[in-house]
């Protein structure tokens, strides 16, 4: 019999009076917030990630792919390959209701890893020459200023 650890703790959160669904492999999170009867909205794509292990580059020049991509996402999260970056990119977007442009930061995160690839001695990862990643993920944390929720990565270890 299979067990899905995530659809466990989605299970054991809405027991608890949750409203938690389990995403797929890609998808969407938009969070929506209040203040004043004013909302704004923040999007946020992620994917479990792809590649390999890119020696020089760390997967970064996909931030420019991703930008493309996803032009409405104010953050684009990826995984996968064991890489740990933060790249704010800041972009033009187009307020139709306000009639302006305004200028926002892109913030492009790739997870890093939470384990350990091999001793350097030998193993999978040792065997294909990978760098020892670094280990952890990111906190973010919004806050208000003025009227606008403003968004700030910091590494968490």
């Amino acid at each position: 019999m299979m067990v899905s650890p995530l659809d466990r703790v989605a299970a054991i959160l809405n027991q608890a009076g949750g409203k938690v669904e389990v995403g797929g492999y890609a998808g969407w999170i938009v969070i929506r917030s209040r203040r004043a009867g004013a909302v704004q909205t923040t999007n946020l794509h992620y994917h479990h990630g792809y590649g390999g292990n890119a020696k020089r580059s760390k997967g970064v020049l996909s931030a420019d792919i991703d930008q493309k991509d996803f032009p409405d996402a104010d953050f684009i999260v990826r995984g996968h390959d064991h890489q740990k970056w933060h790249i704010p990119v800041m972009t033009d977007r187009l307020l139709p209701r306000k009639l302006r442009v305004e200028q926002k930061p892109v913030h492009h995160l790739r997870l890093g890893s939470y384990k350990m690839l091999g001793d350097r001695f030998a193993g999978w990862a040792t065997e294909k020459g990978f760098s020892t990643p670094r280990l952890g993920g990111w906190w973010i944390e919004c806050s208000l200023q003025g009227d606008d929720f403003v968004w700030e990565v910091s590494e968490a270890q």
